[in-house]
C-alpha cells in the first residue's frame, strides 16, 4: 500500500514543482495563473493523503462514534486508488456521496477495509507460476440498513484463499468497532459484507 501511495504523493509534488516553475519563468505569460491553480489543487492533494496516512500511525484505543460512513468510504476509496492503479486493478467506486450514519470508529474502519482490499490483488497481474492473469476487479459500494449500514467489498480475480485467511484474521478486528464481517466466494469473485451497527 505504501508504495502506491507514495508514488501517487511523489507525482503531485513533481508537478506541482513544474507548474511552480513555469509561473516563475513566465511571470506575464497567461497560463501564469492556470499553473499556479494547477500547482495549488496538486498541494492541497497530497496534504490530504498525507493526513489520511498520518491517521493510520497512531496506535489510539477504540473509540466508537456516531460517524458518516459514507465519508470514510470516500476517505479510504482515495488511498485504494493508487493502489490498484499499480496493481493493474480496475476499481469501481459505487460510493457516490450522502450520509448513511453508523455507530463506528472511522480510523479503524479505513484500515478494516484497506487491508480487505489489498490482500488479494496481485502486484505484478500474474499468478505463483508466472502465467498472466485476467485484470482484477475491485468494487466498493454502501447501502443503508434500519439499524446502520452495509458496506460491501467484492472483486473478482486475485487470491481466493489469501482473501478469505485474511477475513478470518481481521473478524475480531470487526467486532471491536461494533460490525459484523462476513465473506462468500462464488466462481472467480470474492465478496466481503461489512454490518456496521446503528444502535447503542
Amino acid at each position: 500500500m505504501v508504495p502506491a501511495i507514495c508514488h501517487r504523493l511523489n507525482n503531485a509534488v513533481a508537478v506541482t514543482s513544474g507548474m511552480v516553475e513555469l509561473a516563475l519563468l513566465n511571470p506575464g505569460s497567461d497560463q501564469r495563473s492556470d499553473n499556479l491553480e494547477l500547482a495549488f489543487e496538486q498541494s492541497r492533494a497530497s496534504a490530504k493523503q498525507l493526513r489520511r496516512l498520518g491517521s493510520f500511525a497512531h496506535n489510539t484505543p477504540v473509540a466508537l462514534a456516531w460517524e458518516n460512513v459514507v465519508q470514510a468510504l470516500e476517505d479510504a476509496a482515495d488511498l485504494l486508488a493508487p493502489i490498484c492503479q499499480v496493481s493493474s486493478t480496475d476499481f469501481d467506486n459505487r460510493v457516490a456521496g450522502g450520509t448513511i450514519p453508523a455507530r463506528t470508529d472511522r480510523r479503524r474502519l479505513m484500515q478494516l477495509l484497506l487491508l480487505l482490499a489489498c490482500s488479494p490483488l496481485a502486484p505484478d497481474g500474474t499468478s505463483d507460476n508466472g502465467d498472466p492473469q485476467p485484470i482484477p476487479k475491485l468494487r466498493l459500494g454502501i447501502e443503508a440498513h434500519p439499524n446502520g449500514a452495509v458496506v460491501r467489498l467484492s472483486y473478482i480475480g486475485g487470491d481466493r484463499e489469501l482473501a478469505a485467511a485474511t477475513a478470518d484474521l481481521l473478524a475480531p478486528s470487526a467486532s471491536e468497532i461494533d460490525a459484523e464481517l462476513s465473506t462468500r466466494t462464488l466462481g472467480s469473485g470474492t465478496c466481503h459484507r461489512l454490518r456496521l451497527g446503528g444502535s447503542d
